[in-house]
């Protein structure tokens, strides 16, 4: 038994490290990026995993929501530190334990453009950060992106935004057969502690602690951080 798991590590790793093959070339470094976003916000911070002028990352574990939200912070702030515009990747396993490339493209070939959409996005997400420390938002890893996924062709559609909601609820309470337990969003601790036994996805949710703002609607967050990101996406198989 313990030999055929084995087996399947060996073959599994295998395939992970032949898709991260091309971008294993040269040693890994780092950079420092300091940036002003606006008058009076600035970011700081260091971004690992670069190899020549790429991020490149290399991880066993299924590519979750958090992972793509960490690279594409990463991203943004390499393309608003003014580098020249460079695809960023990430190797792991899907949903379906498959190997895959996660790859964001820059947001334009032109230096410039590139720089000011990144810090358009770094500041969006920032103020929704903000707003986040003291606000209930009905922004979640999972349910939020698989409903920005449904809608991302036509966010204004009702049609759309219905199968959606379809999706987010799947991801919003589920079975996780690996653990024999409810799995989700949902069944977080600090999640369930805010949100308690209401359906934050439905078009008709409100919060006692949330003002009533379109802006920071389930529908409007979702797509402010998820859109972007889901725009410059491209996930390929690891050629055998």
């Amino acid at each position: 038994l313990g030999e055929r798991a084995l087996q399947t590590l060996h073959h599994e790793t295998g395939e992970l490290l032949q898709g991260f093959g091309p971008f294993a070339k040269g040693a890994e470094t780092f950079v420092d990026v300091h940036l002003t976003l606006r008058p009076g916000l600035s970011l700081a911070g260091r971004v690992m995993n670069l190899r020549g002028s790429r991020l490149a990352r290399l991880q066993y574990a299924k590519c979750r929501s958090k992972h793509l939200l960490e690279l594409w912070v990463d991203h943004l702030a390499l393309q608003a530190s003014g580098r020249a515009p460079a695809t960023s990747t990430l190797v792991a396993r899907d949903k379906n334990k498959v190997p895959n490339l996660f790859c964001l493209d820059p947001l334009s070939d032109d230096l410039v453009t590139n720089q000011a959409e990144a810090i358009k996005h770094l500041e969006m997400l920032v103020q929704i950060m903000q707003r986040g420390s003291h606000l209930p938002l009905p922004l979640f890893p999972e349910t939020s992106r698989a409903y920005a996924h449904a809608i991302t062709s036509d966010p204004e559609s009702a049609a759309k935004q219905a199968a959606g909601r379809n999706k987010a609820a799947q991801a919003w309470s589920n079975h996780n057969f690996a653990t024999g337990r409810p799995g989700g969003d949902s069944v977080d601790p600090a999640i369930k502690r805010l949100f308690e036994d209401t359906l934050p996805y439905e078009a008709n949710f409100t919060h006692p602690g949330l003002p009533p703002d379109d802006d920071l609607s389930f529908h409007a967050l979702s797509q402010q951080v998820w859109g972007p990101l889901l725009n410059t996406l491209q996930t390929l198989k690891v050629s055998a």
